[in-house]
């Protein structure tokens, strides 16, 4: 898969931003076949271009799968795996280097009045196995903000390296590690910070909705 050289400086060097999870029980060993659902989640600044943006993105997803093996089913029933992309909307700086995109948060498209500079969308890519009955069984996210004057097949390819960088998880089991020891050290920190009473009670919202 190739990707920008920007993006390829960020991979090798790691990023903080970048975080990937899996449920418990969850296990994509020896599962060949997969279907690539179509993207939703673009809203209103990306609404010209949403129908192409999620045809590359969609392309985008296969062909990476592709090449790490994976045989694409056309019907979804075939599929031992079932990735689906989620594109999230966020506000943020427009001369930011370092954007910061509000991961885990539900797709929500922005109001028309939103549109304009600071208009973001970053990637999710859920990957779903159909007998399990969760939503999804291990997500990906990119840390790449794409706004819809920069919304190039290079940097939709980019945004899907991100996702699926460490897929399938038991091939990179220290990576998937490092994040969960991450993610219950940040719940540590914020139940015994008595000012994150709101914040804990957004993520508590949040995960019992998952």
């Amino acid at each position: 898969m190739a990707i920008s050289a920007a993006c390829a400086a960020l991979l090798s060097a790691g990023c903080s931003n970048f975080t990937q999870e899996m449920k418990d029980g969850a296990s994509f060993a020896n599962l060949t076949r997969a279907y690539v659902d179509e993207p939703s989640g673009l809203g209103a600044p990306f609404a010209a271009r949403a129908a192409e943006i999620n045809a590359r993105t969609r392309a985008a997803v296969a062909e990476f799968l592709k090449e790490q093996k994976y045989e694409i089913v056309e019907n979804a029933k075939e599929a031992q795996i079932i990735f689906r992309p989620l594109w999230s909307m966020s506000l943020s700086a427009a001369e930011s280097t370092e954007p910061d995109p509000v991961f885990m948060q539900a797709s929500k498209p922005l109001s028309l009045g939103s549109a304009g500079a600071q208009a973001y969308a970053t990637l999710e890519i859920q990957a779903v196995l159909p007998d399990s009955g969760d939503v999804w069984s291990w997500r990906g996210f990119s840390p790449i903000n794409m706004a819809p004057a920069n919304a190039t097949s290079g940097l939709i390819k980019d945004q899907v390296a991100w996702c699926l960088k460490y897929f399938p998880p038991e091939k990179y089991p220290s990576a998937l590690e490092a994040h969960k020891k991450k993610r219950e050290a940040e719940k540590a920190e914020a139940a015994q910070n008595p000012f994150n009473e709101v914040l804990i009670k957004e993520r508590q919202k949040r995960e019992s909705a998952e």
